[in-house]
């Protein structure tokens, strides 16, 4: 099988999990391989990687891992662009274990080395959250196909903006509300910044089978997962570019962690997670009406993302507003480092009472820059330089809260 592609799911697998969680390895009767791991919130699996050479197995075999042994496994195979696995039935005591062992080929077919594996086959969960997972899978519903590039480029406008916090679960999930004529509305805060973004919902069978106003939340760290693999066609394992979304509540007779699921199908994966069930705060109030705008001004993305691109942490930006031409930059930190520029800029809302400077973290308004797709102009539109600062292009609305200045 591709060592590459073997590599690049089993990290990603890691990433929605971690190095010990049980990791599921089924090589079916077409000799093709599915890894399945289990995460706090669900399962995700990517299935049929290529070939997986010369197995040595029944014509379906299962062992389960743990997600960091094969990690190891195969960063220790280093120079291996070719594996073939094996699995062996190693009886221990009253009960068969799988030897998994994993060899390693490079381009012109010499052994690099293999490691083996012992590979428990007890379930790695408790049953009733396998029971769970089958009523879900056994529903098949397809609610919605989207295209890959549309999901992924809407969930990266906004994901930039998701609390790493763990204190503050209910900011580390992407909201999303339906609105009228098939649009959704995603939002995500980390009460610094506030990224929201206006997306069609698809094309499918029945809508995405939400009802006007419904909302939820989408983990984090599906959405996370979603942008970092969609659309490798290169390594993933069909060329699709769809996406299939399911979404579906489940509450059947003894399983008693029911409730409503996310699913999502793309590339070769299959991730199925719980929403949560926090509260996401109620954002609506902060974003600056336009009766309110006292400076609405009209900047070249490139341009400003081009003034604004330093490799230093921490690091503030203040803009100064004192012509009707141009914005003066300031980038700075703590330690006395100071550089200035000017970019170009149109003032379309220009009040005589307007405050001309605002003073924001720099990280935080280059991500807002860089996330609203391809958009050649932005609009920033400000208040007072106490208020948040709203940056809107197309479908984008990010804020950024101000620093304060220190006189």
């Amino acid at each position: 099988m591709n060592a590459k592609l073997l590599k690049r799911s089993v990290s990603e697998l890691q990433r929605l999990t971690d190095k010990s969680a049980p990791l599921i390895l089924d090589v079916n009767s077409g000799n093709r391989l599915s890894l399945t791991a289990w995460f706090a919130r669900g399962r995700a699996t990517v299935g049929n990687i290529n070939d997986v050479g010369t197995a040595r197995a029944p014509a379906y075999s299962r062992a389960v891992v743990q997600v960091g042994q094969l990690k190891r496994a195969i960063d220790t195979l280093k120079g291996a662009t070719e594996f073939d696995l094996a699995l062996d039935v190693a009886p221990v005591g009253s009960q068969n274990f799988w030897n998994v062992t994993l060899q390693g080929r490079d381009k012109h077919g010499g052994n690099v080395g293999s490691v083996t594996m012992g590979g428990d086959i007890s379930s790695p969960h408790d049953e009733s959250m396998i029971r769970l997972f089958a009523e879900i899978v056994k529903g098949n519903e397809i609610y919605s196909w989207m295209d890959q590039t549309n999901l992924r480029e809407s969930l990266a406008s906004v994901v930039w903006s998701v609390s790493d916090d763990p204190f503050r679960e209910q900011l580390m999930d992407v909201h999303y509300r339906k609105l009228a004529d098939g649009v959704v509305k995603l939002a995500a805060t980390n009460r610094f910044t506030l990224a929201t973004r206006k997306m069609c919902a698809g094309w499918n069978y029945a809508g995405w089978n939400l009802e006007q106003d419904q909302e939820g939340l989408i983990p984090g760290a599906l959405v996370k997962f979603f942008c970092r693999n969609s659309g490798n066609g290169d390594l993933g394992i069909y060329s699709d570019q769809s996406v299939a979304i399911t979404r579906r509540f489940v509450n059947s007779d003894g399983i008693t962690n029911g409730g409503q699921f996310l699913g999502i199908k793309f590339n070769g994966w299959n991730v199925i997670c719980q929403e949560t069930e926090h509260q996401f705060p109620e954002y609506t109030p902060i974003i600056p009406r336009d009766v309110s705008i006292r400076m609405s001004i009209l900047v070249n993305r490139r341009e400003m993302l081009n003034a604004l691109t330093y490799s230093s942490k921490n690091l503030t930006v203040e803009l100064r507003f004192n012509d009707k031409s141009s914005i003066y930059l300031t980038i700075a930190n703590k330690e006395g480092f100071k550089v200035e520029s000017m970019v170009g800029a149109e003032y379309m809302i220009r009040k005589l009472d307007a405050d001309n400077r605002v003073k924001i973290n720099l990280d935080f308004l280059v991500n807002a820059l860089k996330s609203v797709g391809d958009s050649e102009f932005i609009t920033m539109k400000i208040v007072r330089n106490t208020h948040p600062v709203l940056i809107e292009s197309d479908d984008c609305s990010h804020i950024i809260m101000p620093m304060h200045f220190q006189e």
